[in-house]
Parts: structure tokens; C-alpha cells; sequence
């Protein structure tokens, strides 16, 4: 049927208000913060234009932001990326054809033709981005020009197009360059420590106050750099929903105008293959595929296991899960890239429907929506499995229902004149002491399933599982979470761009795995103040046992309990201990919220 694009610009102006908020919100508390860290000090006063509403300034900012966001963009590239223009003549000795469909569309559409641009990496990407279709950028990598086919990059270009047609590409521009800001002071702030480190490395016997300064420029550097990727990795959630459903319709755009679905199919398989092994020959992620990740066609962390499997396991069943799993979209809400499985198989579709051989042969077959039929007993234990991975924000939900019971118990005490709960109703703090109980206690109920109990370490090799039946598994879910233990080489950035964690992988002689690791207290930011001393960026490019819970999800990872090097050193996560923190900490914060109101109403 034809294409209806007015769901696509609701969920992008939905998203753009978001991210508004967000921003607000963040600049609104960290002002009032400030303010009262001023009052609380001595001989300070509190700076009045921090008490003003921010809102103007933020719309203001961000009307510019937008007007000179193709320019400011195309600075950022080429000082961090090395950006360079793509002349057409260039282009046509890789694809004829994307020259041929370029020139004909936008001639078709009386549009002008989109700026070209070239990144000199060998990692495969493409992204676009500018805000009118006059002064649009289409930006390929060398990665991308050197593996893809003629047929192949002009799906891939037409795809880039589509975003322009739809005009999808100036909201995500905007929540683009809004993520850059606080990722390059990241990114800048922990180079700046890795250069204090080696300063302090080369100092022979310094004196105190050299030590001091190294100490005080190093804490403020790391500080700077948490802040900075923490707010990357907030104002990143509003797009999150955008970026999935918008590379839907540029997959129908490129598919409808080359009339090659197939093409497109390889298109993707090669960009996922080529970032993978990308990854392992740099040994670790680089930051133009973390930070630009919502503006690409697909995803580097789906792309790290899926792209370095070994050769001999069909392309079919590494993609069977995001073809089939029933709940694949609801685990996918935390990735900005739709299960390249769903995608896939609506391309083959696509083949179908012109009688077209398709690129990929399933196992199973699905409904025309991506749905497996299930028995009811079947769908009602998959339910049983899904509230169980989202008990904690189902808890939430039951927290919410138990508030507006006791404000109902506060009516009804109203009514017969019982005086000393008659403060229930109506009280919005009550309601809002509920939430961290029901999360509390969602918490609780999934610690034993989420987490079972490890193999003790043996002092004899471990044999290492295979990671085919975990990954082809379609119907597992994340609380489904056998321990495992893996051998390998840990990958990853060193420095203080890894203090955090997040940037580790496995690899392994069946491909690269995803890891995460956190701390007991403080989430990943405990990692910083490691009891073991041990950071995990400590091990990277070192043969490592890693004992943890396999997740299956869009991109499959382990949660990490241990990582033990063959030198001896050993860094751990206690991920089980962690969670039942949050939930002691949740159920006290609920426990000062209504004592709180309590206190207060009694007086």
C-alpha cells in the first residue's frame, strides 16, 4: 500500500519535544543544584539568572543550533573524521547507478542534488544530515565504497535519500548534534587524562604539590568526561524511537526506486560484517560508531556478534530472533536501530511480491507481520517470561495502582471521620512514595531468575560453550540466562575513555561478544573507586576467563561477574548484589517519602 508519512513526522515531532524536556530538565536541576551549593557555602551568594525559566533560552538555542547545524556538523567531521568532499565523478567509478538515481530523483522532485561527502576510515558507514533538502549532506565511508557493489551502494544511497524525501533527516539532525556536544567533551576531557596519566607516569619522585596538581587536574578531567557521556547517553533516549521507525520507511524508499530489495539485504549484511571486523582489527569501538550510531543504518552493537560469527553458520539463523521473537520490539527499545531479522524479512517481502528470489532462506515461515504462530500455552508462558523481565517496571505500575488505593482508603476515612489517615487522600507524595516500592519489589522477585547461581572456577581448562544455539535460539529472552564461562581476548578502549566500562568485548574463536560490567554501588560510575583495584580497561588486549549470564536480546551480552587474567589479576561486577542495593535503597527512599509526609502532617 502506499506509504503514509504522517505517523513518521508525529513520532519525529514527538521525539523533538522529548528531547526538550530532557534538556530542560537537566539545565533546570543542575542551575538550582549550583545555586544551593553556593547558599551552603560561606561568603557566596546564589547567582539570580540561574533562577530564571530556561525555557526561551533553550528555544532559542535550539532554532540556532538547527540553522547552523549542516555547517557546525561539517566542521566536527572534518576536524574529529577527516571529512572530505565526494566529487560525483569519483562516486560514478564505484556506482554508475547511484549517480543515474541521484540525478533522477532529485531532478523528478525538482530538489537539488544533496551534498556528497567522504570519511577516510575503512569502517563501513553512511549517515545524512542538514536541515533543508538544499543544503542536505549524504556522507559515505571508504569502508562502504570499497565492499559494497554497484547495485549495492546505490540501495545503500537511495536509503540516505529517503531520509531527505521524507524530511526525517532534520529532527534527526537536531537530536544528532545535540548528542555531539556532551559526547566530544567526553571524548576531549578523557584524553586530557590519559595525558595527565603519562605525566604523572614520566615524574620521578615529584614533589607534593606536583602530586596534588596531578591529582586535582585528574579528578576534574574524569568528572568532566562521566558527566559529559552521561548526558550523551540521557539526551540519546528521546531519538531512540524515531531512529528505529524512520529506517523502515528509507528501506521502502530505496527498495521502490532501485527495485532491488536483494541488493539492499547485502547492503546490510556487508556494512554489519565489515564493522565487526573493523572492531577486532582496531580492537575496539570507535567513537564515530558510538556517537553517530542514530543516524546510521544500522547498528554497530547488533553488528558485533552478528558480523563476526564464523562463516560456516547461515546468515538465516543469526538473524532468526529478530525475524520471530515475539517480543523483539519491546527488547528493542533501548537500541536505535529496529532487529535487522524484522528488517530483513520485510525486504524479502518485498522480493516476494515482484516474484523475486530472496536473499536469504528462512527457517520458519511468519505471518505477513513478523509474528510466529503460537499455542496458548505456548503465548502464555512467553507472558509469564516477559513479566518477569520487566517486573521491576511493572512494579511501577503496581506501585501506582496501590497509591491510588490508599488514596481511595484516605476518602473513605474522610467519610467516617477517621481522622488520622484522612491525609491519604488526595496526597501526591504518597503516590509518588508507591513507585520505588512496586520497583523495589519487581526488583526482588527477578534477582533468583535473572540471575542463577555461577559454576565455581576450575583450576582445569573450562570448555568453552557454543555460542550458535545461544544466539539461534529465537524465542529466549533475557531473564532466559545460562552462566557461562569464556575464554578469550578483551577488547576495548583503554584509558580514561574505558573507566566507565563501556566500551568491552570479547572475542573469542566464535566471534565477539558483548560485555557489561558494573559495580555493587553506583552502577557504572562505581567503577571509577574499584574495590579490587582492578578497572576492566586494566585487561584490555589480554587473554581473559569471563564468567557471567548470557542475555539474548537485539544485541546479545553478558552480564559479567567476574574477569579473571592469566597474570591473576581479577575484576568484579556483582551484578546480583548490585541489584538488591537499588531495591534496599528504592524501598528506603519510599520509607522517607511517607515518613516525611507523615511528620509533616502531624505537625
Amino acid at each position: 500500500p502506499k506509504v503514509k508519512r504522517t505517523h513518521l513526522w508525529l513520532i519525529q515531532a514527538m521525539s523533538v519535544i522529548a528531547l526538550f524536556a530532557i534538556v530542560y530538565e537537566t539545565l533546570y536541576f543542575s542551575s538550582q543544584t549550583f545555586n544551593s551549593f553556593l547558599v551552603w557555602l560561606p561568603f557566596l551568594n546564589p547567582i539570580q539568572a540561574l533562577y530564571r525559566n530556561p525555557a526561551l533560552f533553550l528555544l532559542i538555542l535550539a532554532i540556532v543550533l538547527l540553522g547552523i547545524a549542516p555547517w557546525l556538523l561539517d566542521w566536527i567531521f572534518r576536524i574529529f573524521y577527516g571529512q572530505q568532499p565526494l566529487p560525483t565523478s569519483t562516486l560514478a567509478t564505484y556506482s554508475p547507478e547511484t549517480i543515474r538515481l541521484l540525478n533522477q530523483q532529485t531532478r523528478q522532485r525538482k530538489l537539488p542534488l544533496p551534498t556528497l561527502a567522504l570519511l577516510p576510515t575503512a569502517t563501513p558507514v553512511a549517515l545524512t544530515y542538514g536541515w533543508l533538502p538544499r543544503n542536505a549532506r549524504i556522507v559515505v565511508s571508504q569502508g562502504a565504497l570499497d565492499r559494497l557493489s554497484e547495485d549495492e551502494l546505490a540501495t545503500l544511497y537511495m536509503q540516505q535519500l529517503g531520509h531527505i524525501i521524507h524530511c526525517d533527516f532534520v529532527g534527526m539532525t537536531l537530536m544528532g548534534l545535540v548528542q555531539q556536544l556532551p559526547y566530544l567533551v567526553y571524548w576531549q576531557a578523557a584524553e586530557w587524562g590519559d595525558r595527565i596519566q603519562e605525566w604523572q607516569s614520566r615524574s620521578r619522585r615529584p614533589r607534593r604539590w606536583v602530586i596534588f596538581l596531578q591529582q586535582g587536574l585528574l579528578g576534574i578531567v574524569v568528572g568532566l568526561s562521566v558527566i559529559g557521556y552521561g548526558l550523551f547517553r540521557l539526551w540519546r533516549w528521546p531519538a531512540l524511537w524515531f531512529s528505529r521507525t524512520r529506517l523502515f520507511y528509507a528501506d521502502r524508499f530505496a527498495v521502490e526506486v532501485t527495485g532491488n530489495p536483494n541488493g539492499l539485504t547485502r547492503a546490510l549484511l556487508k556494512l554489519a560484517i565489515g564493522m565487526a571486523e573493523e572492531i577486532q582489527k582496531q580492537g575496539q569501538t570507535s567513537e564515530l560508531l558510538e556517537s553517530w550510531e542514530c543516524l546510521m543504518p544500522l547498528g554497530y552493537r547488533e553488528s558485533v556478534t552478528m558480523g563476526s560469527l564464523r562463516p560456516e553458520v547461515p546468515l538465516a539463523s543469526r538473524l532468526e530472533w529478530g525475524r520471530v521473537n515475539p517480543y523483539r520490539h519491546w527488547l528493542a527499545i533501548n537500541v536505535p536501530h529496529p532487529p535487522s531479522g524484522d528488517r530483513l524479512h520485510r525486504l524479502a517481502q518485498y522480493a516476494r511480491s515482484w516474484q523475486l528470489d530472496t536473499e536469504l532462506t528462512w527457517e520458519s515461515k511468519v505471518a505477513s507481520g513478523g509474528r510466529s504462530p503460537q499455542s496458548p500455552l505456548a503465548r502464555m508462558r512467553n507472558n509469564k517470561r516477559l513479566w518477569l523481565q520487566g517486573a521491576p517496571f511493572f512494579g511501577i505500575g503496581l506501585g501506582i495502582i496501590a497509591g491510588l488505593g490508599l488514596w481511595g482508603l484516605g476518602a473513605f476515612a474522610y467519610v467516617v471521620d477517621l481522622w488520622q489517615i484522612t491525609w491519604f487522600m488526595g496526597d501526591r507524595w504518597l503516590l509518588v512514595a508507591c513507585l520505588p516500592f512496586g520497583f523495589a519489589i519487581g526488583t526482588l522477585v527477578r534477582i533468583n531468575p535473572l540471575f542463577p547461581d555461577l559454576p565455581r572456577l576450575a583450576s582445569s581448562p573450562v570448555s568453552t560453550p557454543d555460542l550458535v544455539p545461544l544466539l539461534t535460539n529465537p524465542t529466549a529472552l533475557p531473564i532466559d540466562s545460562p552462566p557461562v564461562q569464556w575464554q578469550g581476548k578483551l577488547l576495548g578502549r583503554k584509558g580514561v575513555r574505558n573507566w566507565l566500562g563501556q566500551d568491552l568485548l570479547l572475542q573469542t574463536d566464535q566471534g565477539l561478544i558483548k560485555l557489561h560490567v558494573t559495580s555493587p554501588l553506583l552502577g557504572p560510575i562505581g567503577l571509577l573507586f574499584h574495590r579490587s583495584g582492578v578497572r576492566p580497561e586494566m585487561l584490555v588486549q589480554r587473554s581473559v576467563l569471563v564468567t557471567g549470564w548470557w542475555r539474548s536480546g537485539v544485541a546479545p551480552w553478558i552480564d559479567v561477574e567476574e574477569i579473571q587474567s592469566q597474570m591473576g589479576k581479577t575484576t568484579y561486577s556483582n551484578h546480583p548484589i548490585g541489584s538488591i542495593l537499588l531495591a534496599c535503597f528504592a524501598i528506603l527512599w519510599g520509607l522517607y517519602l511517607i515518613w516525611y509526609r507523615a511528620g509533616q502532617y502531624s505537625w
